[in-house]
């Protein structure tokens, strides 16, 4: 599992802050979720070198894919997408009768998920507040005095 939560923030979070912040968070929540027989975790490897992640999590007669993540240096080799292939095998195998992600769109993993099969059901708007507003109780553009 520290291996998933290593390659996951890294792929994840490049900036190395970033990762610092995020590590300790995803191994151990991953840590948690280890025991959960409703999910399976996956790590992809190049060259004996773990460099990707993905992880399928089943609910009722759904198959829910996550984290799927490469590191930054090793993409476009088809490491997300042979792990996508795994992962969709084994929920067919498992008898899950629907297979779901999130992605942002018009960006390369929208696309990988388009050639694997997947198909857009619905768009789903997303709202981000800057994180310094937030913590200093502020909405963008507000006057502090």
């Amino acid at each position: 599992m520290d291996i998933f939560s290593e390659v996951q923030a890294r792929a994840f979070a490049e900036d190395q802050s970033v990762y610092e912040s995020w590590h300790p968070w995803l191994r151990a929540a991953n840590h948690r979720n280890l025991k959960n027989h409703k999910q399976i975790f996956y790590v992809g490897f190049l060259d004996e070198k773990p460099v990707g992640t993905t992880l399928t999590v089943f609910d009722g007669d759904t198959a829910g894919f996550y984290a799927v993540a490469t590191l930054p240096e090793q993409r476009r080799k088809g490491v997300s997408q042979s792990m996508m292939a795994a992962a969709i095998s084994d929920a067919y195998d498992l008898r899950y009768e629907l297979l779901t992600l999130q992605v942002a769109q018009g960006s390369y993993a929208e696309k990988l998920y388009h050639k694997l099969g997947f198909r857009t059901k619905f768009v789903n708007p997303i709202y981000s507040l800057p994180v310094m507003a937030s913590v200093a109780g502020q909405t963008p553009g507000e006057s502090s005095s």
